[in-house]
């Protein structure tokens, strides 16, 4: 990313020398960047948040399309909550339906319906096009398995509950648990805009 590190001198202290901490910041905004845009993109063309969509997605994955509420808001990095009130939603448009758990009646299930698979379809389209458009149009494949190998060597650590509020309507932690969601979505060789062009160009005029 161009940027040029140096040892910390402050390193007994526990700051962060200025080019760390504008990596990390960097980071943080562009990941919340694309995926607030991807969920924008969701809602205008689907009518379906990218919190919804990655509940349906996660849903599609297990076997019989269900999973125990609690297991659910694990899997799709977000609060029981905030996830109860997202199978509620989607329970109001007949994409999911709610059933007692057999081996706990305290437990309830949330079960992915035949509407809620045809709608994932039709959402795959463009959730697709919008990764593409807004992260992997961005980087090549070299690029993109390097940045892969290096998001794998970040640890993956227990998120605290409750840090947002469930009121919130922006997408909480929508991806998935995998840190490498969004390069799960393959690219083909020969389908690399003329994006790598724009951002060269960006980069340019930020001095990179």
């Amino acid at each position: 990313m161009g940027t040029a590190w140096t040892a910390n001198s402050d390193a007994s202290e526990n700051r962060l020398t200025s080019e760390e901490r504008a990596f990390f910041e960097d980071l943080v905004f562009k990941a919340s960047t694309v995926q607030r845009q991807v969920d924008h993109d969701l809602v205008h063309e689907k009518s379906t948040t990218l919190s919804e969509y990655t509940t349906l997605q996660r849903l599609s994955e297990t076997h019989g399309g269900r999973l125990r509420m609690n297991e659910l808001a694990a899997a799709t990095n977000l609060s029981l909550s905030r996830i109860s009130r997202i199978v509620e939603k989607l329970e109001r448009q007949g994409l999911v339906s709610r059933e007692q758990a057999a081996d706990d009646r305290r437990g309830w299930n949330a079960v992915l319906s035949p509407a809620g698979r045809a709608h994932l379809r039709q959402s795959d389209y463009s959730y697709a096009a919008s990764v593409r458009r807004n992260f992997l149009d961005h980087l090549d494949l070299r690029q993109l398995r390097a940045l892969s190998e290096l998001v794998d060597r970040i640890p993956e650590l227990t998120e605290p509950r409750g840090v947002v509020s469930p009121d919130d309507d922006v997408p909480e932690r929508s991806f998935p648990e995998s840190k490498t969601h969004l390069l799960l979505v393959r690219k083909s060789p020969d389908a690399l805009p003329a994006a790598r062009g724009r951002t060269k160009r960006r980069r340019e005029r930020n001095g990179r």
